[in-house]
C-alpha cells in the first residue's frame, strides 16, 4: 500500500519502503489512508466508544470513504458521518449489533454489499438523496428496521438487500430505482405496504408469497410483468394498483389473496394467466381494460363474491374453469371479440342468470360450459350467427341493447366509441362508459362546444381522450369529474368555461393542449396530476380567479405555459418532474404567497417569480442548482429564506428589492452570488454567505440597510465592486482566507461598521476600502496582506484596535489618517514602508511599537498625533520623511536608530512636549531639521554618523539639560545650543573639529565642558555667558579660539589652554569674576584686548612659553592677577599687561609633609596642567629612584598620598616633571 496512513498517536508515511514517524493528526482510535485523488479513507477503528464522530477532514483533505469492515464492533450505538462522505464500503458496519439509528449524508453515493448486515438493533435509517446504489445484503438481518431506507436518488438495489428485516412494515421504492435484485425483501414477513416506482421494469425474483400482513401493493408503470406466484396467499392483501405498463399477470400471481375486494386491470394488460386470481374469495368487482385478449384457465376460479364477469372488450379466449365457482356472479357479457371459451368456464356459477352475447357465438364445450347452473339464459343480438336454441346447455333468446339517445357517436378504428356530439338538455350529464357494448374511449373535437346548459359533467374511466374545443364555451359548466382513464386533453378543451370552479384533471392524464383551461375566469383551484408529462401554452391564461395551483411530478418543463400576472394566485406547488421553471413564468402574480418547488427542479429562470410582492414562503427542492437573474426580485413579503445545498448559482438581482427579507440560510453548494443578488434587501440582518461560495458579484448586498453582520467564507476567491455599499447598519465584517484581493469592493462611509477581520488570502487592502467608517473600532488584518492601500482606513475616527498580519510590508499613504481613537499600535517586523500621513492626525495615539523591518517612514506619517508619547522608530528604518512627527505635541521621547540614513525636513516640527531625542549613527546631517526654541526638550543624543550640527539647531531649547554629540560630528554650527539655559551635561564627540560662534551662548547651567582632542577651532563667544562653568581645559589640538569665548562666565575658576593656541582674542575671559587661575601651555604670541579684564578673583596666569605681545588692557580690572612664567622662557619683564610677572618653580609645602590618618603624603604646587612624577628612594647611597605615582596638577595644587606605604620613615621622595 502506498499512502499516508494516520494511526494511533502517530502518523505513518508508507511509500517505496520508507517509514517515517510524525506527530498525531486525529483521535487515537482511527486509521486514515490518503487516496489517489488526495481524499481520505477511514481504514480502521480500534476504539470502544458507544458514540463515534467521523471527522470531515484530515490535514485539510476530505474524508470520503468508510473502508471495508471498519466498524464491525458491538459497542457502537451511534455514529455521526460527515457530509464529505461518498462511499460506505463492504462490511463497513457489519454486526454493529447495538447501532440504533443512522443518518447517511446527501453526499454518500454507494452503500456497498453487507455494509450494515446483521445490525440487529438498527430501527431507522435516514438516507440522503445522493445514494445511488444499495449493495447486496446491505441491510440484511437488520431485524428491527421499521422502514426500507431507500433514498430518492437510488438507482440500484442489490439481491437480498433487506432480507430478514422482520420488523419492516413499509417499503417504498422510488421512481429512480431501475434495478431490483433477487429476493431483495425475502423474509420481511411483517411487511404491510409495498410501492414500486415507475423506474423498475422487471420484478422477476421479487417474491412476497405468503406474507401474512401485506395489505397494500402499488406496481409502478414501468413494470412489464407480474411474476408467477408473486403475491400468492397474501391473505391480508386488500389493495392492489397495477401500473399502466403491465402486459402480463403471471400464474397464481394473486391466488388465495382472500381479502382483495376490488381490482382494476389496466388497458395495457394482454394476458391474465392461469390461476392469476384463484380463490380471491373477497373479490367483488373487477374492471378489465380493453387490451386483455386472454383470460387463462381458472384465472378467477372460486372468486365467490364476484358479481359480474370481468371480460374486457377485446378478449379473444376465455380459459377452462376461468370463472368456475363464482357463486355470487349474476351477469356476464360476452363481447363480440371472444372466439372461444374453455371447459366449465362458468361452471358452478349457480347465481348466474343472464349472459349477453354481442357477436357471433364463440366455440365452446357445449355440454359443460355452465355445468351446475340451472337458471341462466343466454341472450344474443339479432343478426349474429352460431346461436342455437341452447348454448352450453342453457336456453337462448334474442335482445336489443339500449343505446343512449342524447349522445352522437362514431366507431373508432379499434371498435371503441368516440362521442362526437350532444343532443340532450344539459344539467348534470354523465357520459356513458359503454355504448352498444363498446367502450367509450374518446370525446371528439367540438363534441360539447358552446353547450351553455351543461352544469355538471362526469367522464367515465374508459375515456382516454378529450378532443380540442370539446367543452369550449360551456358557460354554465361548474364541476367536472374526470375519470382516471383520460390521458389526453386537447387544445382549448375547456376554454371559456367561465363558471368552472376547479380543473379536476384526471389522475391518468398525460398531455394537456394549448389553452385547455384558458379564460376559465371562475376557476379557483387547479391540480395537474403526476401523470401529466406534457402541457401546452397559456393553459390557464386569464384565469384571474385561480388561487391555488399544484403541478404534479410528471411534468419535465412548462413549455410555453405562462402564469404571469394572475391576480388571485396565492399558492403554487411544483412537482418533482419539472427541471426548469421558465423565464417570467409567475412574474407579477402579486398575491402569490406560497411556493413549493419540487425535487426535480434544477433551474429557476429569469424573473420567474419577480414582482410577486406578497410572496412570503418559498420552499426549494434539494436539487435546485441555479436561481436565475431577477428570479425573486421585488418579492417584498419574503421574510425567511433557506437556500438548499444543491444550489450553485444565485443570479443577478435574484432577490433584489426583497425589502421584507430578514434571514437567509445559504446552502453549502452555492458557488456564485450574482450582481445585485440581494440589492436593497433593507431588512436583511445577516449576509449568511454559504461556505461553498467562490464568487460574489457587484453590488450583491448593497443597500441592505438593516444588515448588521457579514461573513465572507474562506471559499470566496472573487468579489465585485460596491458589494456592501449603503449597508449603513453593517457592524461586523469577516473576510475569509480565500479572497486574494478586495477588487474594487468599497466599504467607505459605512456608519455602523465596528469590527473587520480580513482573511489570510487577501494580499492588498485597496485604496480607501474602509475610509470614513466613523464607528469602526476593531480591525484584524490577515497573514496574507502585504499592502494596505491609500487611505484604506482613513477618517475611521473610532478605530481603537488594529492587529497587523506578519506579512504586511507596505502601509500606504493616509492609510489610517484621522483614526483618532487609536491608542496603541504594534507595527510588525515585516512592514517595510509607512506611507505619507499613514497615521496623520491620529490624535489619540499614545504608543507605537515599530517593527525591525521598517525602512521608510513617509512624509507626515505621524503628523499631529498629539498624544503620542514616544517615537519608537524601528531599528530597520532607513528614511524618515518630511514632517513625519510634526505637531506631535505630546511626544516626549524620540529615538532615531542607527539604521536611519535619511531624515526629511521639520520631522519633529512643533513637537512641544518632546523631552528626549536620540539621533542614531546612520544620519549624516540634520538637513532642514529644526529644533529651535523647543520648550520641553531636555535630552539630545546625536549619533556618530553626523558631520555637522547646523547653525542654531537647538537654539532657545531652554529645557535642554543633556546633549551628547556623536564622534562623527566635525562641526558644531553657530548658535547650535544658543541659550540652552538648562544644559548641565554636555558630551562632545571625539570627532568635533570646530565649535561655531555662540554655539553654547547662554548655557548658564553648564558647570563643566570636556573638549575632545579633535577640536582645532572654537569660534567667537562659543561659551559666552556660560555662567555656571567652573573650569575649562583646552586640549593641545585647539589652535584657534575666537574672541569673548568665555565672556561673562561668572563661575569659571580655572582654565587651561593647550599647546596649540598661539593667540588669545578680545575679551577671552572678560567678566569671569570667579576666575582664579589660567594656565597657558602653548607658545602664545599675542593676547588681545580685555582678555582677562574684570577678573576680580584672578590670582595667577601661567605662561609656559615666551612672553607674548599683549594689549595694555588685558588685565583691566583684574587687580590681583600675577603672571607666572617658566624657567628657560624669554622676553619676560617684571610686568605683563600691567600686572607683575614672576618666575614659577615647583614647590612642596613643608608643613604638609608627613602622616595623615595613617597615610604618608604631601602637597605640591606648580604649573597647573603639568604632569609630574613622584619618585622614592630607600637608600641615598645607591641613589636608585623608583616612580611611585604620576600626578597632574590640574589646578596647580595636588596632594600626593602613598597608601601602600605605612612606614614611610627612612624613604626619600622627590618630584620631577613627567618625561
Amino acid at each position: 500500500m502506498n499512502g499516508d496512513v494516520s494511526m494511533g498517536k502517530w502518523r505513518i508515511w508508507l511509500a517505496a519502503g520508507l517509514l517515517l514517524w510524525a506527530t498525531p493528526a486525529w483521535a487515537d482510535d482511527f486509521i486514515f489512508v490518503t487516496n489517489a485523488d488526495d481524499t481520505i479513507t477511514v481504514a480502521g477503528y480500534s476504539g470502544g466508544e458507544s458514540f463515534v464522530s467521523v471527522p470531515a477532514a484530515v490535514d485539510g483533505k476530505p474524508v470520503t470513504v468508510i473502508g471495508d469492515g471498519v466498524f464491525s464492533c458491538g459497542s457502537l450505538s451511534g455514529i455521526s458521518l460527515p457530509g464529505t462522505l461518498t462511499n460506505i464500503e463492504w462490511n463497513a458496519f457489519m454486526l454493529c449489533t447495538n447501532l440504533v439509528e443512522l443518518t447517511l449524508p446527501n453526499g454518500v453515493r454507494n452503500v456497498a454489499d453487507s455494509a450494515f448486515e446483521g445490525c440487529g438493533s438498527l430501527t431507522r435509517v435516514a438516507m440522503g438523496a445522493g445514494v445511488e446504489n444499495i449493495g447486496d445484503s446491505a441491510f440484511a438481518d437488520c431485524t428491527n428496521l421499521l422502514d426500507a431506507p431507500i433514498g430518492a436518488g437510488v438507482e440500484a438495489i442489490g439481491h437480498d438487500a433487506f432480507q430478514n428485516c422482520r420488523a419492516m412494515t413499509n417499503a417504498v421504492i422510488p421512481d429512480s430505482v431501475k434495478s431490483l435484485g433477487y429476493m431483495a425483501f425475502a423474509g420481511c414477513e411483517n411487511l404491510a405496504s409495498v410501492a414500486f416506482g415507475d423506474g423498475i421494469s422487471d420484478i422477476d425474483g421479487i417474491y412476497f408469497r405468503e406474507y401474512p400482513v401485506l395489505r397494500s401493493v402499488v406496481l409502478g408503470d414501468g413494470i412489464r410483468e407480474i411474476p408467477n406466484e408473486a403475491f400468492y396467499d397474501c391473505s391480508a392483501l386488500q389493495s392492489v394498483t397495477i401500473g399502466k405498463g403491465v402486459t402480463h399477470i403471471g400464474s397464481d400471481a394473486f391466488a388465495h389473496c382472500t381479502n382483495l375486494v376490488e381490482l382494476a386491470i389496466p388497458a395495457g394488460v394482454r394476458n391474465v394467466a392461469d390461476n392469476a386470481f384463484d380463490r380471491c374469495e373477497g373479490l367483488t368487482n373487477v374492471t378489465m381494460g380493453a387490451g386483455v385478449t386472454n383470460i387463462g384457465n381458472s384465472a378467477f376460479y372460486q372468486c365467490t363474491n364476484l358479481l359480474n364477469a370481468p371480460i374486457g372488450a377485446d378478449v379473444v379466449s376465455i380459459g377452462e374453469y376461468a370463472f368456475q365457482s363464482c357463486y355470487g356472479m349474476t351477469n356476464a357479457v360476452i363481447p363480440d371479440s371472444v372466439t372461444s371459451m374453455g371447459l366449465e368456464a362458468f361452471g358452478g356459477c349457480y347465481a348466474l342468470a343472464s349472459v349477453y352475447g354481442w357477436g357471433n357465438a364463440p366455440a365452446i364445450d357445449e355440454e359443460y360450459l355452465f355445468n351446475g347452473n340451472e337458471i341462466a339464459v343466454v341472450y344474443y343480438r339479432p343478426g349474429t350467427t352460431g346461436w342455437g336454441e341452447t348454448f352450453g346447455g342453457r336456453p337462448t333468446a334474442t335482445w336489443e341493447p339500449v343505446v343512449p339517445v342524447d349522445f352522437l357517436w362514431e366507431l373508432n378504428d379499434d371498435r371503441t366509441i368516440r362521442i362526437v356530439g350532444y343532443a340532450g338538455t344539459g344539467g348534470a350529464v354523465t357520459i356513458p362508459g359503454v355504448i352498444s357494448n363498446r367502450t367509450v374511449t374518446a370525446i371528439g373535437d367540438d363534441a360539447f362546444n358552446e353547450c351553455h346548459s351543461l352544469v355538471e359533467l362526469t367522464i367515465p374511466d374508459s375515456v382516454m381522450s378529450i378532443g380540442s374545443y370539446a367543452f369550449h364555451d360551456c358557460l354554465g359548466l361548474v364541476n367536472v369529474a374526470m375519470g382516471a382513464g383520460v390521458t389526453n386533453i386537447g387544445s382549448t378543451a375547456f376554454a371559456g368555461c367561465t363558471n368552472l370552479l376547479n380543473a379536476a384533471i384526471g389522475e391518468g392524464v398525460v398531455s394537456i393542449g394549448d389553452g385547455a383551461f384558458s379564460w376559465c375566469i371562475g376557476m379557483t383551484n387547479a391540480v395537474i396530476p403526476d401523470s401529466v408529462t406534457s402541457i401546452g401554452t397559456h393553459l390557464f391564461g386569464n384565469c384571474n380567479a385561480l388561487a391555488s395551483l399544484v403541478i404534479g411530478d410528471g411534468m419535465a418543463d412548462f413549455g410555453g405555459i405562462n402564469f404571469r400576472d394572475l391576480p388571485a394566485l396565492r399558492s403554487v406547488e411544483i412537482g418533482d418532474g419539472v427541471s426548469l421553471i421558465e423565464d417570467q413564468t409567475f412574474s407579477q402574480c402579486r398575491n402569490l404567497a406560497n411556493v413549493v418547488i419540487g425535487n426535480g427542479v434544477t433551474e429557476i429562470g429569469y424573473a420567474a417569480f419577480s414582482d410577486c410582492e406578497n410572496l412570503a414562503s418559498v420552499v426549494f427542492g434539494p436539487n435546485v442548482a441555479v436561481i436565475g437573474d431577477m428570479a425573486f426580485e421585488m418579492c417584498r413579503s419574503l421574510v425567511e429564506l433557506t437556500i438548499p445545498d444543491g444550489v450553485r448559482n444565485i443570479g443577478g438581482s435574484a432577490f433584489g428589492f426583497c425589502d421584507g427579507l430578514v434571514s437567509v440560510a445559504m446552502g453549502m453548494g452555492v458557488t456564485n452570488i450574482g450582481n445585485s443578488a440581494f440589492y436593497q434587501c433593507t431588512n436583511l440582518l445577516n449576509a449568511a454567505i454559504g461556505p461553498g461560495v467562490v464568487s460574489i458579484g457587484d453590488y450583491a448586498f448593497s443597500w441592505c440597510t438593516g444588515m448588521t453582520n457579514a461573513v465572507i467564507p474562506d471559499g470566496v476567491t472573487s468579489i465585485g465592486t460596491h458589494v456592501f455599499e449603503g449597508c449603513d447598519a453593517l457592524a461586523s465584517l469577516v473576510i475569509g482566507d480565500g479572497l486574494a484581493d478586495l477588487g474594487n469592493i468599497d466599504f467607505r462611509g459605512l456608519p455602523a461598521l465596528r469590527s473587520v477581520e480580513i482573511g489570510d488570502g487577501v494580499s492588498l487592502i485597496e485604496d480607501q476600502a474602509f475610509r470614513q467608517c466613523p464607528n469602526l473600532a476593531s480591525v484584524v488584518i490577515g497573514n496574507g496582506v502585504t499592502e494596505i492601500g491609500y487611505a484604506a482606513f482613513s477618517d475611521c475616527e473610532n478605530l481603537a484596535s488594529v492587529v497587523f498580519g506578519p506579512n504586511v510590508a507596505v502601509i500606504g499613504d493616509m492609510a489610517f489618517e484621522m483614526c483618532r481613537s487609536l491608542v496603541e499600535l504594534t507595527i510588525p517586523d515585516g512592514v517595510r514602508n509607512i506611507g505619507g500621513s499613514a497615521f496623520g492626525s491620529c490624535d489619540g495615539l499614545v504608543s507605537v511599537a515599530m517593527g525591525s523591518g521598517v525602512t521608510n517612514v513617509g512624509n507626515s506619517a505621524f503628523y499631529q498625533c498629539t498624544n503620542l508619547l514616544n517615537a519608537a522608530i524601528g531599528p530597520g528604518g532607513v528614511s524618515i520623511g518630511d514632517h513625519a512627527f510634526s505637531w506631535c505635541t505630546g511626544l516626549t521621547n524620540a529615538v532615531i536608530p542607527d539604521s536611519v540614513t535619511s531624515l526629511g525636513s521639520r520631522v519633529f516640527d512643533n513637537c512641544a512636549g518632546l523631552a528626549s531625542l536620540a539621533i542614531g549613527a546612520g544620519l549624516t546631517d540634520l538637513g532642514s531639521f529644526d529644533f529651535r526654541s523647543w520648550p520641553a526638550l531636555s535630552r539630545v543624543t546625536i549619533g556618530a554618523g553626523f558631520h555637522e550640527i547646523p547653525d542654531s539647531a537647538f537654539s532657545g531649547c531652554h529645557a535642554l539639560q543633556s546633549a551628547t554629540i556623536g564622534n562623527g560630528v566635525t562641526n558644531i554650527g553657530n548658535g547650535a545650543f544658543y541659550e540652552c539655559w538648562s544644559l548641565t551635561n554636555l558630551v562632545i564627540g571625539s570627532g568635533v573639529a570646530r565649535i561655531g560662534e555662540s554655539a553654547f551662548w547662554g548655557c548658564n547651567a553648564l558647570t563643566s565642558i570636556e573638549i575632545p582632542p579633535s577640536v582645532t577651532h572654537i569660534d567667537d563667544r562659543a561659551f559666552y555667558v556660560c555662567s555656571s562653568l567652573t573650569n575649562i581645559v583646552f586640549p593641545d589640538s585647539v589652535t584657534d579660539i575666537g574672541m569673548e569665548l568665555f565672556h561673562h562666565c561668572y563661575d569659571l575658576e580655572t582654565a587651561t589652554l593647550g599647546t596649540g593656541i598661539t593667540s588669545l582674542g578680545d575679551g577671552l575671559f572678560e567678566f569671569c569674576s570667579s576666575l582664579e587661575s589660567v594656565t597657558i601651555l602653548g607658545e602664545v604670541t599675542n593676547v588681545e584686548h580685555y582678555a582677562f579684564a574684570s577678573g576680580a578673583a584672578l590670582a595667577h596666569v601661567v605662561f609656559w612659553g615666551d612672553a607674548p605681545d599683549v594689549a595694555p588692557d588685558i588685565f583691566d580690572g583684574a587687580t590681583n592677577a600675577i603672571v607666572y612664567y617658566l624657567p628657560g622662557t624669554t622676553g619676560w619683564g617684571e610686568t605683563l599687561g600691567g600686572r607683575p610677572a614672576v618666575l614659577w618653580a615647583l614647590q612642596i609645602a613643608p608643613r604638609t609633609v608627613g602622616m595623615h590618618a595613617g597615610i604618608f603624603g604631601f602637597r605640591m604646587d606648580w604649573v597647573p596642567g603639568k604632569m609630574v612624577v613622584v619618585e622614592a628612594c630607600a637608600d641615598m647611597a645607591d641613589s636608585i629612584w623608583i616612580p611611585v605615582a604620576t600626578n597632574t596638577l590640574t589646578s596647580g595644587i595636588n596632594i600626593f598620598e602613598n597608601r601602600d606605604e605605612t612606614n614611610a620613615i627612612g624613604r626619600f621622595y622627590r618630584v620631577v616633571p613627567a618625561p
